[in-house]
């Protein structure tokens, strides 16, 4: 066959390579001379009988099909002294092999992988949409066009799935690139992902999964070995990279990726993509691939404050304190005047107890924002435990001052937690105030109503301290301390028959007795003892507070990424 000159309408002009199931020639049209062309000439060996030819033919004719730009254009399709032969489009800008050869001394950048990787799967995915797989993806069979795009060759290797999702058929492809089903003579349109996956896996790596041994190390190896992950070997690929690559050469099929786009759609995640994958995780409080996914996006934009931040608030919620303060810093090293990072940031330092630098970080907040209420807020927090008391009060004031959309949801909790300093520091009439405030604010809630009623029997105001604490008795009828304070208006009101009466059908209750086993004769040290109890009941405001906010409130901010 070498011998000839011409076949078919084309002259033969030189050899450009060999493998297993033929040779392919450079040549040119006889009459058209400008057309030049590749021309593939099967070995006849494997077309023996009248079935083969037909089959061959039967081939070419779904090839035609496959008109894509990353397809290799076959032209022509035939015969010549019962050889069969295909012409196709010539491909000038050599093989993804000789690229590989090549960037022992140039190594692609991500950018150029992805972009092969890209055009290949969708060649790929267009074949799958008409049934077609491969069977024998390779570095020798992807070829450059003058632009330097992918055009994949020798689909006359490929089968037709029709409808079905795997197919018996002999043991045919390159064993570096095969799937482990192929070994056992199946083949289906995983099977085409996994031998992408394999030559993903050599583009970032400079090797394939197993290398280096023989055929039947090598179907062993495909079969029953995991090779290291991509990263193991690189440091420098994403782990996200690397982990869509394994998921692509994943021994069992049905755990590969849905289709060939989804793939490499797993490896060009956008920064942007990342974090909003991050942010619908946060939102369904599944913090820990919440935190995965900003840190991906970090990899593809190191530079963006608000993401840092956006992993401080996943990583603060997994109570990893110590890394959320790192992204935070690294959050506020970026942007020097992120007032909501330097507030979070004192927020773990307050859980770390690391108390004076949380208050520099509140300070800075307030510096950068005078008008961020929660803030001062939080500063008087730690005031609180500081036992600072009057600074603290000083602190809640200073955040009720600001505007209710300011503070949110968390207007009338700041208002209770000015009640309960008040409260402590014996001023029963500013307690009074901040209370009733808290209840025109949140008028379903029971505490505000309690802290009312406590400040009122302070007060002497006995008649209008029960009404208080029976309507927080309304709104939640097992609240004990409202009880309690019922007990000790009763009592101060001379009401001592009334007031028994309600103690023993609360002690009766297990709910009730722990606390009603402290109710005495005495209303005042009842009182002194309802005091204590609710201060401490009502700092549980803390943890209700204890919020670093959503990475959704920093959506606008998103398109930085």
């Amino acid at each position: 066959m070498e011998q000839l000159a011409t076949i078919g309408n084309y002259r033969l002009l030189e050899p450009i390579s060999s493998g297993t199931y033929g040779r392919v020639y450079r040549a040119e049209h006889l009459v058209l001379s400008n057309r030049v062309v590749a021309i593939k000439i099967l070995h006849g060996a494997f077309l023996q009988t009248q079935s083969d030819r037909e089959g061959f033919f039967r081939e070419a004719k779904l090839l035609e099909m496959l008109q894509h730009p990353f397809i290799l254009r076959v032209i022509d399709v035939g015969l010549h002294e019962f050889t069969p032969y295909l012409v196709t489009e010539l491909a000038t800008g050599g093989s993804l092999r000789q690229l590989l050869r090549n960037t022992a001394t140039q190594p692609l950048s991500f950018e150029q992988i992805k972009q092969i990787l890209h055009q290949i799967a969708t060649a790929l995915q267009f074949a799958h949409q008409h049934n077609i797989i491969h069977r024998d993806l390779k570095p020798e069979n992807i070829l450059f066009n003058e632009k330097n795009d992918i055009l994949i060759a020798d689909f006359g290797m490929s089968q037709t799935l029709q409808s079905q999702s795997i197919k018996n058929g002999s043991v045919a492809g390159t064993p570096a690139y095969m799937a482990p089903e192929q070994f056992r003579g199946m083949i289906s349109k995983e099977s085409d992902q996994y031998a992408l996956g394999c030559i993903a896996y050599e583009l970032l790596t400079g090797k394939t999964p197993f290398p280096n041994a023989d055929i039947y190390t090598m179907a062993f190896n495909h079969l029953s070995e995991q090779p290291p992950a991509l990263h193991q070997i690189n440091p420098q690929i994403p782990e996200h990279i690397s982990q869509a690559v394994m998921k692509a050469i994943a021994r069992e099929r049905t755990a590969r990726h849905p289709d060939m786009l989804s793939f490499v759609h797993a490896i060009d995640k956008s920064a942007r993509e990342w974090l909003q994958e991050g942010n619908q995780l946060f939102s369904a409080q599944q913090y820990e691939k919440a935190a995965i996914c900003y840190q991906q996006a970090l990899r593809l934009t190191p530079d963006n404050a608000r993401i840092y931040h956006s992993r401080g608030i996943a990583l603060a919620n997994l109570q990893r304190y110590e890394e959320a303060l790192e992204a935070y810093e690294q959050a506020i090293k970026i942007e020097p005047d992120f007032a909501l990072a330097h507030n979070n940031k004192g927020t773990v330092l307050r859980q770390l107890r690391r108390y004076p630098e949380a208050l520099r970080a509140y300070k800075q907040a307030t510096i950068i924002d005078p008008q961020y209420a929660l803030a001062y807020y939080n500063t008087g927090l730690v005031l609180e435990i500081l036992q600072h008391h009057e600074e603290a009060l000083a602190a809640y004031r200073q955040a009720t001052r600001m505007h209710a959309i300011r503070l949110g949801s968390h207007y009338a909790l700041v208002y209770r937690k000015t009640g309960i300093m008040s409260l402590k520091l014996a001023r029963y009439e500013e307690a009074l105030s901040a209370y009733e405030q808290a209840m025109r604010i949140d008028p379903d809630s029971s505490r505000p109503h309690i802290g009312r009623g406590v400040a009122l029997l302070y007060l002497r105001r006995a008649e209008e301290a029960l009404t208080s604490f029976e309507q927080a008795l309304n709104i939640d009828c097992d609240t004990t301390l409202a009880l309690i304070g019922k007990i000790i208006a009763l009592q101060m009101l001379q009401q001592h028959m009334e007031a028994r009466e309600i103690f023993k059908q609360a002690i009766s209750s297990e709910d009730h007795y722990a606390l009603m086993y402290t109710i005495k004769d005495d209303a005042a040290d009842n009182l002194t003892r309802l005091k204590k109890t609710f201060a401490a009941y009502e700092h549980t405001i803390d943890f209700e507070l204890n919020h670093y906010g959503s990475p959704k409130r920093i959506a606008p901010l998103a398109h930085q990424a």
